[in-house]
């Protein structure tokens, strides 16, 4: 689906082909992969927490392989991409005489991810009587978790958690650090720790619609305000910028098409 036949793009907003003005950077890709293959570690292969986790969701991503961003190529492929007129979900590059097109429909195939129209949105959370979640792993802390906490319970003490809230902790940290590169400073959304209280409601929420919401914010135009003043840096110095959000998908792309 990703690519397609060639069309009149001259009217389109696109990239020079002068060799010479393609310019080489160091693109940070903050999406960290390498988590499934922690969380797999774990979790234990074969273990009751590992099919726990199986069982939802994001279960297959625990037998992910390539965890490599390719960050040359991404910055590579992003100097190719111009706007078509009258799109604002979808992202187009061209490569070699031929249309490259990265939208919804190409991530969900990419990542099984769902997706649900705009209109229905709304997603309710069911929420449970009793000690929550975030009490019973983070203690009664009355300021707000960050990405730092998910980490420190990842790290240090998921050995002493239920099961079930060993899995919670493993799925957050496939999406704020896997998925979504999320720094440690990063409040954590108290809407996920309602979500992933209820793993049904965390089943049947429409990742995909909420993870391409960032991508696509990362990716479009990624390089329309960093061309001039990377222009101006000179050729001595090192050219750097980051992009967060599930930039892998786009990487596990450029490779199939």
């Amino acid at each position: 689906m990703g690519k397609t036949e060639e069309h009149d793009w001259r009217n389109a907003d696109t990239p020079t082909k002068k060799k010479e003005l393609y310019y080489d950077a160091e693109v940070h890709i903050r999406c960290h992969m390498t988590v499934a293959r922690d969380i797999r570690d774990r979790l234990g292969p074969g273990s009751a927490r590992s099919e726990l986790f199986r069982a939802t969701c994001f279960g297959p991503w625990l037998d992910v392989r390539s965890t490599s961003n390719e960050t040359h190529l991404v910055h590579l492929m992003l100097q190719t991409q111009y706007i078509q007129a009258g799109i604002h979900n979808a992202l187009y590059f061209h490569v070699g005489g031929r249309e490259l097109r990265f939208g919804p429909e190409e991530f969900c195939l990419i990542t099984g991810l769902q997706f649900i129209p705009h209109h229905r949105r709304q997603h309710s959370i069911q929420e449970r009587p009793g000690v929550t979640f975030k009490e019973r792993v983070f203690g009664r802390v009355q300021a707000s978790l960050k990405v730092s906490d998910l980490k420190t319970v990842f790290n240090c003490s998921l050995d002493q958690l239920s099961d079930l809230d060993a899995v919670r902790i493993c799925l957050l940290m496939l999406l704020e650090v896997g998925f979504m590169g999320g720094q440690s400073k990063l409040v954590l959304d108290p809407t996920l720790l309602q979500l992933v209280e209820d793993l049904d409601s965390w089943n049947s929420y429409p990742w995909g619609s909420h993870i391409w919401k960032v991508v696509y914010g990362q990716l479009h135009n990624a390089l329309a305000t960093r061309s001039a003043r990377f222009a101006s840096i000179p050729t001595t110095r090192h050219r750097r910028y980051s992009l967060h959000g599930f930039i892998w998908a786009f990487k596990v792309l450029l490779f199939i098409v």
